[in-house]
């Protein structure tokens, strides 16, 4: 199995809802559509975002959503530790698989 990681020290400050739609929109947008074997293209859409799952630890808990849109709150709170974002799903076939993680955390990980 080939991975490939990537790791960018960003501010808190800019990582905002937005930031975290833009990503989820790039990812939905991005995963061929040839591993999806439904041919209705709602469905196709249906089926990618229940690959994926946005993930927040903060001082309270864990939150875990299909999409920040479900997120009632228009900007995190200063108590929010972690944000993840990620898809699993097949990848041209499904003897393929892709795994997505884009993590935003005060800890380096």
């Amino acid at each position: 199995m080939s991975a490939f990681s990537s790791s960018e020290t960003i501010p808190s400050c800019k990582v905002s809802k937005k930031l975290i739609q833009d990503i989820e929109q790039y990812i939905l947008s991005n995963v061929p559509e040839d591993a999806m074997k439904e041919s209705i293209k709602e469905k196709r859409l249906y089926m990618k975002r229940a690959r994926l799952s946005v993930e927040i630890v903060d001082s309270v808990g864990e939150e875990k959503f299909h999409s920040i849109d479900e997120y009632k709150a228009a900007k995190f709170l200063d108590t929010v530790k972690s944000i993840r974002i990620q898809y699993n799903g097949p990848y041209v076939n499904e003897d393929v698989e892709v795994i997505i993680r884009v993590n935003f955390s005060e800890k380096k990980s």
